[in-house]
C-alpha cells in the first residue's frame, strides 16, 4: 500500500523461496495527500476572504505559503485531535489563524477517502483471493501515517494491524540498486526472480494494401510479465501494411490523462 503526496499504488504480490510473483497492481494517478491539503485551502483561504474582502486562494504565492502551512498541520492531527494553522502576513499583512479539527478534515477528504477505499476493492478483487488469504498489509508513504488511511485499510483487508517495516526514504533507492546489481556482470547477489504484471494490454491493428476493414489483435496481454518478446504472424500479405501499435481499448481509462492511447 503506497499513498504518496499525489499518487496511490496498491500491490499485491506472493513470494517464495527465490522469487516474487505480482498478483495485481491498481494505481489512481491523482490521488494523494496533495488533494486533501487543497481541500483544506480552499475552506481556509475562503475563511479568511470573508473576514478581510481579499482572497489569498488567487495569489500563487499566498497559496504555495497556505500549503506547507496545512501540510504540516495535516502530518499534526494524526496525533491530536485539531491542529492550527498560522502564517503571518498571509495577504494585506493580514494574518492567517485556523484551527483544523480532525472531524472537519475526514468530512474534507470524504470524496477521496471513498476513492481509495473503492481501489483497495478493485485490487483485491482483481486477484480473485479473499482477505483471509492475504498475510499482511505493508504501508508505505507518508501519508499512510493519516489516522483514517490506517482505519480503512484495516477494515478493507479485514486485518487487526498493518505492517510498516519499509523506510519511505530508502526503500524504493534499495530496490533499485539491487535490481541494478542482478543485471550487471560486476555484481554477484543470490538469485531472485520478479514475475512483473502489466496492467496496461496492448494491441495491434493493421490492413494490407490499403484495404478496408483493419483487424486488431491484442499483443501483450493484462497480467503479462515483463520484459517479454512477442511475434506475430500476418496471414494474406499483400504489401503496402498499415500498422498500429495501441493501448487496448480496456486500457484507456487508465492512461494518465492527457497521454494519447497511439504508441507508434
Amino acid at each position: 500500500m503506497d499513498v504518496g503526496h499525489s499518487k496511490t499504488t496498491i500491490t499485491i504480490a506472493s513470494f517464495r523461496a527465490g522469487k516474487t510473483k505480482i498478483l495485481c497492481s491498481k494505481s489512481d494517478r491523482n490521488l494523494g495527500a496533495r488533494d486533501w491539503d487543497w481541500e483544506i485551502m480552499k475552506v481556509a483561504g475562503g475563511k479568511f476572504a470573508e473576514k478581510y474582502d481579499a482572497d489569498p486562494r488567487k495569489n500563487v504565492r499566498c497559496r504555495i505559503r497556505m500549503l506547507e502551512a496545512i501540510e504540516k498541520a495535516r502530518k499534526m492531527i494524526s496525533s491530536v485531535p485539531d491542529s492550527n494553522i498560522n502564517i503571518d502576513y498571509l495577504l494585506e499583512e493580514e494574518d492567517l489563524n485556523y484551527t483544523l479539527k480532525k472531524d472537519e478534515f475526514e468530512a474534507l477528504i470524504d470524496p477521496y477517502l471513498r476513492r481509495f477505499s473503492q481501489l483497495m476493492k478493485d485490487t483485491i478483487a482483481e486477484t480473485g483471493l479473499s482477505t483471509d488469504q492475504i498475510e499482511c498489509v505493508e504501508m508505505f508513504g507518508d501519508a499512510t501515517r493519516t489516522p483514517i488511511i490506517l482505519d480503512l485499510t484495516k477494515q478493507v483487508f479485514n486485518k487487526p494491524e498493518v505492517n510498516r517495516t519499509l523506510n519511505s526514504l530508502e526503500a524504493i533507492a534499495k530496490g533499485a540498486a539491487l535490481q541494478a546489481a542482478m543485471i550487471s556482470p560486476l555484481f554477484r547477489v543470490a538469485d531472485f526472480t520478479v514475475e512483473e504484471y502489466n496492467p496496461l494490454p496492448v494491441s495491434i491493428t493493421y490492413s494490407f494494401g490499403g484495404e478496408g476493414n483493419p483487424k486488431t489483435k491484442e499483443f501483450f496481454k493484462k497480467g503479462s510479465s515483463f520484459p517479454v518478446v512477442n511475434s506475430v504472424t500476418f496471414d494474406n500479405k499483400l504489401g503496402n501494411m498499415d500498422l498500429l501499435i495501441h493501448y487496448s481499448a480496456e486500457a484507456k481509462e487508465l492512461l494518465l490523462r492527457g497521454l494519447p492511447d497511439q504508441i507508434a
